[in-house]
């Protein structure tokens, strides 16, 4: 049984192994390309898996977010990034959002308290944001709490 979900460009697809299928952009080596991300939960581990190049890239974590980032970090050694939300450097989850399922994240603005509207899917691409590697999206979020205080 196939399910099908389309938001924004995106399609999800479920197969009859319950695992998601996501249509994603990925920037290889400088040039945008066309993949697919595959998305399983085994008990409680999320585990992720793209096919670049006759190379297999895998990671798990106990919550989705997390599992992207250690994707990441594993592409972004071949100069590999992924086109989504997880990958914006002022888009990052909350404690809570991580505990529920961390398919959800907030798109931060310096000296700024996060808002429910600022709620952003974090496998949707907004292109007017920027990319950027793992470091600097964990800089970016350590200077935000930090300009929250002052």
């Amino acid at each position: 049984m196939w399910k099908l979900k389309v938001k924004e460009g995106l399609v999800n697809v479920k197969d009859e192994n319950n695992m998601e299928i996501f249509d994603i952009e990925i920037i290889n080596n400088g040039k945008i390309e066309k993949n697919k991300l595959f998305l399983s939960e085994i008990e409680d581990e999320i585990n992720l898996k793209i096919e670049i190049e006759r190379t297999i890239y895998f990671s798990k974590s106990d919550n989705i977010f997390d599992s992207v980032v250690e994707l990441r970090k594993k592409l972004e050694l071949n100069n590999i990034y992924l086109l989504c939300n997880a990958s914006v450097i002022n888009v990052y989850p909350s404690g809570m959002q991580k505990e529920f399922g961390g398919t959800k994240a907030y798109k931060l603005q310096m000296g700024k308290q996060a808002a429910l509207s600022d709620v952003v899917d974090i496998f949707d691409y907004d292109s007017e944001l920027k990319i950027g590697s793992v470091k600097e999206q964990e800089e970016f979020y350590e200077n935000w709490i930090e300009s929250l205080g002052k």
